[in-house]
């Protein structure tokens, strides 16, 4: 075992101190002479290196943070920087002073130490709490000109707009993250609003402004002494100053405690007030914001000559800041700095607002200009191309912080490609010649060229573009609980990267379309295609989830627990791989009981509310027959009820049995318990063969012999054949369809029914009667080109 370098007695003179912190007067003058105390033990540690060794510390040594203001308490991490003189940081005698520092402070002391390796090279560019920090630094030992040499980089290359903006977000997001008034019961005396941060932030944005440092008034002293006290009675770093800890520390001190808390209640506000001040003072003091820009007087300058991208920049910061931003007077030279305009342009709708209004947008995109009074084809859209651009970007803002949508953010690495696709994502709808997306593709491209973006981030927002509609299209218009679909999104995605950027862009683009247009049934899709999705790609090219045999077991085992017996299997063994694969195990087990119940000849109806989607799904079961598919959609067609979605399912055997489930709703709504229950009479009635269906459609005021008009149709081969059709909006679309595929021989496995371009749409998965994907030369034949 090593010799210690510090002597025991250190550890008896930081107990005495704390102790003597229950009589101190003044916090500063306490937290000065314990972080004395450890700057004794550092330098001891160096010089004893330094002898050992036989050489002078190849390094500047520098207090920083709360240690270089001389405020470390009992528990407070001692933060230290180090200025190299040579060598770098494997230098043998920079490691050996770090292992010393680390193992003789943590056994004399019980706290630990940060350090920071600061090297000319780190300025600019530095982080923003790094900075901070060294605002505070103290020297210790070494060159002092390192230090001098340091403070000279530090002050002479900040970006104050970026300091002053970064270190007021730090401020509010933590006052949000504790208390936001300094009249809470339970204050945070570091971080909340009235603690020690808020004359921290207030100090450290002026001396950035170039003020003096502030001397710490007899508010901070008082606030300061409590933390200490909390630290003592705590053993922590942080925390809450809660009823219980008040009320020792007033035993402690003889002091009622009531007083006590009026006085550091004062005291908080009056920090708070400081940290106010600072944020009024931005508006009445001159600092640079760029190069060739300042704030004055409350307003963003700028001065001849600056480029379109330094304008974005010097408006972006200003304009967070608070100060005004009026259209700019001065001619814009061409040049752009790619990573600096995607930054600014990615802080989000506020921010592009006032780059608009400062004609600075124009000069960085003309193509997203081009769109400013062009008004969208598609029927739903409430607002012009540019302000539903804008739209969008605010949704993303305001992504709630919790859920599946911020789950799903927060895989994203960087956000700037999703920024740039937003902007461009409908602009090509300028040339009506051509597919808008494909247009804005080359936009995008184009753009990536002139701002000379580099090659990831151009092909990622190129590729947002074309393929923005993609997300949508399947969520909308797929059964997405099959696994055809699932591959078949995989392989038009190709990597994960792309998938969660593609997912928020969806729910932008969709949610500013029209209020109404998002829908959870939408998120819950989506969720599902996102989920299935990333497990597919993450097999690495493994096909999609396609074991029967592995879902037929573990349906037996379940089933083993109640029933058993040549029933069950032959049940299981009747249950198409389609409907095995995409339907929950718990729902397959109650479509067995209502089979059961059914071949007893009891038609089967069932309503569930589904709350969470606002609709209601319907599930009938019943001997299969010709047409019993065309006439349950008939009886909801007669009903005037909206279909969602379906999924169509008939088992094999010399006794086949249907399983059909709907999601339906009433004027966007679940139905309600009237609507159900003439729902399930007007299905025993027409199932039942009590009414032929066209009579009784007719009596309904509906016309069963109507022709389906359709605009266009896609057809393509995934496993099964997958029909999209665009037609006029109107509830009958699901019902006329399957009158004509009926007509046609062919059987609808599941469909999804909605909305596209303003349009109806619906996708329709078919087989033959050999369970066979028609051809498109059939399809074609049957529905022309």
């Amino acid at each position: 075992m090593s010799e210690r370098i510090l002597s025991p007695q250190l550890t008896e003179e930081k107990a005495h101190q704390v102790e003597q912190l229950w009589s101190a007067a003044s916090g500063r003058q306490w937290a000065q002479q314990h972080s004395a105390m450890y700057d004794r033990a550092l330098l001891e540690i160096l010089r004893h290196l330094e002898l050992a060794r036989g050489e002078s510390a190849p390094f500047t040594l520098v207090a920083t943070g709360g240690y270089g203001r001389q405020e470390a308490g009992p528990e407070s991490d001692l933060d230290i920087a180090v200025i190299p003189t040579r060598g770098n940081d494997e230098d043998p005698f920079l490691r050996a002073f770090f292992r010393s520092v680390q193992t003789e402070i943590q056994a004399t002391f019980a706290v630990r130490v940060g350090y920071t390796y600061v090297t000319a090279a780190d300025f600019p560019g530095v982080d923003m709490r790094l900075v901070s920090s060294l605002m505070d630094g103290r020297y210790l030992a070494g060159p002092v000109k390192e230090w001098e040499s340091t403070l000279g980089r530090l002050w002479g290359r900040m970006d104050v707009g970026e300091f002053l903006l970064a270190k007021r977000e730090e401020r509010e997001k933590a006052m949000q993250r504790t208390h936001a008034s300094p009249l809470v019961v339970e204050p945070d005396l570091k971080e909340g609003a009235g603690g020690l941060r808020c004359w921290q932030t207030a100090n450290w944005m002026r001396m950035a402004m170039g003020e003096r440092t502030m001397v710490p008034p007899a508010a901070y002293d008082l606030v300061l002494l409590h933390r200490l006290r909390l630290q003592a009675l705590s053993g922590r770093t942080t925390g809450t100053l809660t009823r219980q800890r008040q009320a020792e520390m007033a035993q402690r001190v003889g002091v009622d405690m009531a007083e006590l808390a009026s006085r550091r209640l004062e005291a908080m506000s009056e920090l708070h007030r400081t940290f106010e001040d600072a944020i009024r003072y931005i508006r009445q003091n001159r600092f640079p914001l760029t190069p060739h820009s300042v704030a004055l007087n409350g307003e963003v300058r700028m001065h001849p000559p600056i480029s379109a991208g330094e304008a974005a920049t010097a408006i972006a910061i200003g304009g967070a800041l608070g100060l005004d931003v009026e259209p700019i007077e001065v001619a814009l030279t061409p040049d752009v700095l790619g990573s600096d305009v995607l930054r600014t342009i990615s802080r989000g709708e506020q921010t592009l607002r006032m780059l608009d209004h400062a004609g600075v947008l124009r000069a960085l995109l003309p193509e997203f200009d081009a769109v400013r009074y062009l008004i969208p084809n598609d029927a739903p859209h409430v607002y012009t191309v540019l302000e539903h651009t804008l739209r969008a970007i605010r949704h993303l803002d305001e992504l709630p912080p919790t859920g599946f949508l911020a789950e799903v953010r927060a895989e994203i690495e960087d956000e700037e490609p999703l920024h740039l696709a937003l902007l461009l994502h409908d602009a090509g709808k300028i040339d009506p010649s051509e597919p808008h997306e494909v247009v804005g593709e080359r936009m995008a491209r184009a753009v990536a060229d002139r701002w000379r973006l580099p090659p990831d981030v151009a092909e990622m927002t190129a590729w947002l573009v074309r393929h923005h509609e993609l997300l949508s299209r399947f969520i909308r218009l797929r059964d997405v609980l099959n696994p055809d679909t699932v591959r078949e999104f995989a392989e038009q995605v190709q990597v994960w990267e792309r998938v969660p950027l593609l997912a928020l862009l969806t729910y932008a683009d969709t949610s500013a379309v029209h209020p109404e247009i998002w829908t959870p049934t939408q998120e819950a899709m989506l969720q599902h295609l996102y989920y299935q999705t990333r497990a597919l790609l993450d097999a690495a090219g493994d096909t999609a989830p396609t074991d029967t045999a592995h879902v037929r077991r573990k349906l037996a085992r379940q089933f083993r627990d109640n029933e058993s017996g040549p029933e069950v299997e032959a049940f299981l063994d009747a249950l198409p791989a389609s409907y095995m694969l995409a339907t929950p195990m718990n729902v397959i087990r109650q479509h067995y009981e209502m089979g059961e119940r059914a071949r007893d000849g009891e038609l089967q109806v069932a309503l569930e509310d589904l709350r969470e989607y606002n609709s209601t799904r319907l599930t009938v079961v019943c001997p299969d027959a010709p047409g019993l598919l065309m006439s349950i959609l008939g009886v909801i067609y007669a009903n005037d009820l909206a279909i969602n979605g379906l999924r169509a399912c008939t088992t094999a055997g010399d006794q086949p049995m249907i399983i059909d489930t709907f999601e339906i709703n009433q004027a966007g709504r679940m139905l309600n318990r009237r609507a159900q229950q003439r729902l399930e009479e007007d299905l025993n009635l027409i199932l039942g063969g009590q009414q032929d269906l066209e009579a009784w459609m007719q009596q309904r005021g509906k016309d069963p012999l109507r022709p389906q008009e359709i605009y266009e149709w896609t057809y393509q081969v995934s496993g099964m054949g997958v029909l999209e059709i665009h037609a006029p909006r109107g509830r009958g679309m699901a019902f006329r369809m399957s009158r004509r595929i009926t007509q046609l021989g062919w059987n609808i496995l599941s469909a999804r029914l909605g909305q596209w371009g303003g349009h109806g749409a619906a996708t329709f998965y078919l087989v033959n009667d050999e369970l066979q994907a028609p051809s498109e030369e059939q399809v074609r034949a049957s529905l022309g080109q």
